[in-house]
C-alpha cells in the first residue's frame, strides 16, 4: 500500500532507484539479452535463464522461481526427512524436488550435478509449548551466551500481544524451527507509527533468503491495518551479517546499548562497605521492596508512579510512554523473574517518599544468573550515592544467594554505565539499534 509508507519496504525491482536513509542507490538493471523474472523470496531479480550473474548469483533457485506460490503447510512429523526428483538432479525434503515441490522454497547451494535444496514452510505461530520449545532450542543456538527459557519467551510474547498490533512467523525444515520474526508496535515509546521488527535464523540456515521471506510476510501482514512510519530494530556489534542485512534495508545506527557482566566470585563486599552505608548521611534509607509492601498498602501504586518518573530520565533517542497503571501491573507482576526480595527501594527518611530503585531479574536460561531491571534516582537526590547503595544491596543480596554473575545494559552516553564499570562489571559485545523511516 503506498500511501500507507510501503515504498522503501517493498522488494527493490532492478532499474529502479530506491531510497536509502539520506542518499539514494540505483539498483542494477537487467543484463543484455537476458530475460528476468522475480524471484520471491530472496526479493532481488534474477534471469530466468539459470546463468550467474551480478545478482542472479544470489539466488540460486533458478526455474523453481517462477512456480505460483502455494500457501505455506508446515510439515508434520511423519513427513520424509530427505527425498530425491529425478528432474534436474534436486534434492528436496519434502520428497518432490524443486521443479514440483508445492511449498515454493525450495533454495540451497549450487552442486556439481545440479541444484542441492531444501524445503521449509513459513507458518503463523499460535504460542504453543512445542513451538516456544522450538524457539528456545532456536535462540541457544544462535546466542548460547545470552540463554532464555520458555517462560521468559511466553512472558515476552504476551506482553507484546495483550494490548497492541504484533505478528510472529516461524519457518520450519521438518519440525526443526529454522527461523523466527516479529513485528510490533512499539508502545512503551512516545512515537506514533513506531514499531519493532525482529529476524532471527538459525547460523546454519543463513544466506538462503529465510531472513527475507519472514521480512516480507510479517510487513505484508501488517499493512492491512497498520500504518509504519518508523521500523526499529538492531543487532549485537559481533553480528555484522545482522547488520548488514539492515543495512541492506535502509536502517541506519540510532544507539549503542553497552552490556557488562558482574562475576560475582571475584566480588568482595567488605571493599564498598562505607558506600553502601553513605546515603543514611544524607537523610535517605534503603529496604527491600518485600520490607516496604509490610509498611504501605499503596506499594504498587508507589513502585508505577516512581517509576514513571525515573524513566522520564532516561537517556534514549525516543522519549518513553508510561504506562497505564492496569497495564504496568499486568506486565510487572506476571514478570517471570520478578520477586519483591531481589527489589531495593531508597526512601527519604524525613518524609518516606520513594526516591529511588534497583532490581534483579532471574530472567535468563542459566540458572545461577541474573539481569538488572532497572536502576534509577530522583534528580534532587542525585550525586549522594543512592544509585551506588542500591546496587551494593542488590550485588550483596545475589552473593549470598548463590548467583554467579549479574548483566546489565546502559546507553552509552548513561552515566549509569560508567558506575557499573566501577563496580567491577565488564563488558560484552554491545547492542547496535537501527531504525528505518518509512517513506508515505
Amino acid at each position: 500500500m503506498d500511501q500507507q509508507g510501503w515504498r522503501g519496504l517493498r522488494p527493490k525491482i532492478a532499474g529502479q532507484t530506491a531510497p536509502v536513509g539520506d542518499s539514494r542507490h540505483r539498483i542494477p538493471g537487467p543484463l543484455p539479452g537476458k530475460d528476468w523474472g522475480l524471484c520471491r523470496t530472496a526479493g532481488i531479480r534474477r534471469p530466468n535463464s539459470g546463468e550467474d550473474s551480478a545478482l542472479g548469483n544470489r539466488c540460486g533457485h533458478r526455474r523453481h522461481c517462477e512456480l505460483p506460490e502455494a500457501a505455506p503447510v508446515r510439515p508434520q512429523a511423519t513427513a520424509p526427512d530427505t527425498g530425491h526428483s529425478p528432474l534436474s538432479g534436486v534434492d528436496c525434503d519434502c520428497g518432490i524436488g524443486s521443479v514440483a515441490c508445492p511449498h515454493a522454497c525450495c533454495i540451497g547451494p549450487l552442486s556439481h550435478s545440479g541444484i542441492f535444496v531444501h524445503c521449509w514452510t513459513t507458518t503463523a505461530m499460535d504460542g504453543s509449548a512445542a513451538e516456544l520449545e522450538a524457539l528456545v532450542r532456536l535462540e541457544n543456538r544462535n546466542f548460547p551466551d545470552e540463554p532464555t527459557t520458555v517462560e521468559v519467551l511466553r512472558y515476552r510474547a504476551r506482553e507484546r500481544q495483550s494490548f497492541y498490533f504484533a505478528r510472529e512467523e516461524a519457518v520450519w525444515s521438518g519440525d526443526c524451527m529454522i527461523g523466527y520474526g516479529s513485528l510490533h508496535r512499539a508502545w512503551w515509546l512516545e512515537q506514533p507509527g513506531r514499531y519493532r521488527i525482529y529476524i532471527s535464523v538459525d547460523k546454519d540456515w543463513r544466506r538462503r533468503g529465510i531472513g527475507t521471506r519472514i521480512w516480507q510476510r510479517l510487513l505484508s501482514l501488517a499493512a492491512t491495518t497498520e500504518r509504519i512510519r518508523w521500523l526499529e530494530s538492531g543487532a549485537r556489534e559481533d553480528r555484522p551479517d545482522a547488520l548488514d542485512f539492515l543495512m541492506a534495508r535502509g536502517f541506519e545506527p540510532e544507539d549503542r546499548v553497552e552490556k557488562s557482566e558482574l562475576a560475582l566470585g571475584g566480588f568482595n563486599p567488605e571493599n564498598w562497605q562505607h558506600k553502601r552505608t553513605a546515603p543514611s548521611k544524607g537523610g535517605a534509607a534503603i529496604c527491600s521492596l518485600q520490607e516496604a509492601m509490610e509498611q504501605y498498602p499503596d506499594w504498587q501504586q508507589r513502585l508505577w508512579h516512581l517509576e514513571h518518573r525515573l524513566y522520564r530520565d532516561v537517556p534514549s533517542a525516543v522519549s518513553f510512554r508510561p504506562l497505564e497503571f492496569r497495564h504496568w501491573l499486568a506486565q510487572r507482576m506476571d514478570s517471570p523473574g520478578f520477586s519483591p526480595n531481589a527489589c531495593w527501594l531508597a526512601l527519604n527518611q524525613a518524609t518516606g517518599d520513594w526516591i529511588g530503585f534497583t532490581n534483579l531479574l532471574e530472567e535468563t536460561g542459566y540458572p545461577r544468573g541474573l539481569d538488572t531491571g532497572f536502576t534509577g534516582v530522583e534528580r534532587n537526590w542525585r550525586r549522594k550515592g543512592l544509585a551506588t547503595a542500591l546496587k551494593l544491596h542488590a550485588i550483596e543480596w545475589a552473593l549470598n544467594e548463590g548467583f554467579e554473575y549479574i548483566r546489565t545494559d546502559n546507553g552509552s552516553n548513561n552515566p549509569m554505565y560508567r558506575l557499573n564499570l566501577e563496580l567491577g562489571f565488564q563488558p560484552r559485545p554491545a547492542w547496535i539499534g537501527m531504525v528505518c523511516e518509512c517513506p508515505g
